[in-house]
């Protein structure tokens, strides 16, 4: 079996307000992680 970390690793959950204040690099940064989880475990991210 291949662990994915699925069980243990969550996307990360942005406000507006967060956004407002990242830079790019940090935006790009989360987006890779959630594209990543996503790819990964097959599923959306909800609050």
């Amino acid at each position: 079996m291949i662990d994915t970390a699925c069980t243990w690793v969550k996307p990360i959950l942005v406000t507006e307000a967060d956004i407002l204040s990242m830079d790019d690099r940090t935006k790009r940064a989360i987006l890779a992680h959630n594209k990543s989880w996503k790819a990964n475990c097959g599923t959306e991210a909800t609050k």
